[in-house]
C-alpha cells in the first residue's frame, strides 16, 4: 500500500530530522532533503495527482499555497498551477516548511540549531 503524507506531517518529519542532525540551520531546507521528500510524495512524477487533490512532485494542496501567500508573501504570488513546475514547487515547499518551522520555534521557545 502506497503512503502519502500531508505537508503538516512533513513538518513533523522535518523537525525530527532537525533534532537529530541539526542540518536545518536557519531553517535552510536542503536540496537533499527535498529530493528525499519528492521520492516519498511522488517518486519524482510531476504529473502525480493525490487522492485529496495534492499535485506535482511534492504533492502540494491549495491550503499550502494559501499559507505561503498569506503568511509568507502577504500577497497572492503563487497559484496551484505553480506546483506543476518542479522548481516553483520546491520554492513553495521551502517557504512553507521554513515558515512553520520558525513558527514552531517561536511559539515553543525550542530551537534545533547548534
Amino acid at each position: 500500500k502506497e503512503r502519502s503524507f500531508d505537508m503538516k506531517s512533513v513538518l513533523v518529519i522535518l523537525i525530527l530530522i532537525l533534532t537529530i542532525t541539526s542540518q536545518g540551520r536557519n531553517m535552510n531546507i536542503t536540496e537533499k532533503f527535498l529530493d528525499a521528500l519528492i521520492q516519498v510524495e511522488s517518486k519524482g512524477d510531476p504529473t502525480k495527482v493525490g487522492r485529496y487533490g495534492e499535485l506535482g512532485i511534492l504533492q502540494i494542496k491549495q491550503c499550502v499555497i494559501d499559507d505561503v501567500n498569506n503568511k509568507v508573501e502577504h500577497a497572492n504570488i503563487w497559484t496551484i498551477n505553480d506546483v506543476l513546475d518542479n522548481q516553483k514547487a520546491k520554492t513553495i515547499c521551502r517557504k512553507y516548511l521554513s515558515y512553520w518551522g520558525s513558527h514552531y520555534e517561536k511559539t515553543t521557545g525550542k530551537t534545533y540549531r547548534k
